[in-house]
């Protein structure tokens, strides 16, 4: 059994697409037995989107991390099955994250779209995450489609 609070928080809440993902799980996903949270750097901008994705977010939890307070992040990553970062540049603002979720065997994943970011975290992270039992997945949204289907119509014409 899992004793962790939170299913996800999601990590960069106040990022135009922070915003986005927070509105839809409030209103778009099936069921209420999601536990989740947002986070980001600053609290009066946490507490601005709160109120206005309104009265449904009025129970939503709060967490206040810097993208490179390792300590804050890692008192995040102990109180969540996963973290879902809208953080980016990943390349500035993602190896901290990146770096306790392996070192905490929290599952992560992003939209980055920064193929060398991704090598290098893979490069300095992969065994820590693999030992902890973490799932680090990147590329996970509309941002990575493009370079996804250059790939494949390339690969289909050669």
């Amino acid at each position: 059994m899992n004793s962790k609070e939170f299913d996800l928080v999601i990590f960069g809440a106040t990022s135009f697409v922070g915003q986005l993902v927070c509105d839809y799980l409030l209103n778009e996903t099936i069921g209420a037995n999601l536990n989740w949270a947002m986070a980001g750097r600053s609290q009066s901008k946490l507490r601005k989107i709160k109120s206005e994705l309104g009265g449904k977010a009025a129970s939503l939890p709060l967490f206040i991390a810097d993208a490179f307070d390792e300590v804050a992040l890692r008192n995040l990553c102990q109180r969540t099955n996963l973290i879902v970062s809208t953080v980016g540049p990943y390349a500035l603002y993602g190896e901290t994250l990146i770096k306790v979720c392996a070192r905490t065997g929290t599952d992560y994943c992003d939209l980055t779209g920064e193929p060398q970011w991704v090598r290098r975290m893979t490069l300095a992270y992969e065994r820590e995450a693999e030992a902890s039992g973490a799932r680090i997945v990147n590329c996970c949204g509309f941002d990575s489609m493009p370079s996804d289907l250059g790939v494949k119509f390339y690969n289909r014409m050669h």
